[in-house]
Order: structure tokens, then C-alpha cells, then sequence
């Protein structure tokens, strides 16, 4: 009986370092991959080519150049800010009622 009890605490022991051991490998897998997988910024000016599914073997430049700002566009990120940075709606009024919308739908600011 004390023999038994033995084997299956072993047995225990043993059934959590495997599984431990298969759980760190497997977020460290997912970590190595994450490392391999660098991003290109969305638009640039320079000529750098990815791997692409077609044409197979290519390698093709797929980021566009960046758009020009207009007027608008330029206000809309002063008043954004960075990234996570929040608008109050007093602002985002400002903003819109200082670039209407024009007919087409676009904003423009009347001169």
C-alpha cells in the first residue's frame, strides 16, 4: 500500500512538470514567433520589400506613401494628440465648428 501511495504521488509530481513544462513551451514558442514578426510602419517613403503570398516568391514593397495633411488634417492631430490621449466633446465641438463639413462632405475652412 505505501508503495502505491509512492508511485501515484510520483506519479502526481511527475503528470505537473510535464504539463508545466509543456505550458512554458508553448508561450515561449509564442514569444519566439512574436519576435520573428516584425512590423512595417503602415505608410513610408522608403523601399522596403516583404515576402508576399502572390506573385509566390515575390517580394513586394506594399507599404503606400504617406498622404499630404491638409489644413483639417493637421488640426484634427493637434487637437487628438498622441495615441490614447482623449478629446473632450467641448474641443471636438470646437474643432468641427471650426472646419464645416462642405457639400461634397469634406471639411474645409471657408476663407
Amino acid at each position: 500500500m505505501v508503495l502505491f501511495i509512492r508511485n501515484s504521488k510520483i506519479a502526481v509530481i511527475f503528470a505537473f512538470v510535464l504539463a508545466f513544462a509543456t505550458i512554458f513551451n508553448f508561450y515561449n514558442s509564442i514569444a519566439n514567433a512574436q519576435e520573428d514578426n516584425k512590423f512595417i510602419p503602415f505608410f513610408d517613403n522608403e523601399n522596403n520589400p516583404v515576402p508576399v503570398g502572390f506573385p509566390a516568391g515575390e517580394n513586394l514593397d506594399i507599404s503606400p506613401p504617406a498622404p499630404k495633411l491638409n489644413q483639417f488634417d493637421r488640426a484634427v492631430l493637434r487637437t487628438c494628440g498622441t495615441f490614447g490621449s482623449r478629446v473632450s466633446p467641448n474641443q471636438f465641438k470646437r474643432l468641427l465648428s471650426y472646419y464645416p463639413a462642405s457639400p461634397e462632405g469634406y471639411a474645409y475652412r471657408s476663407s
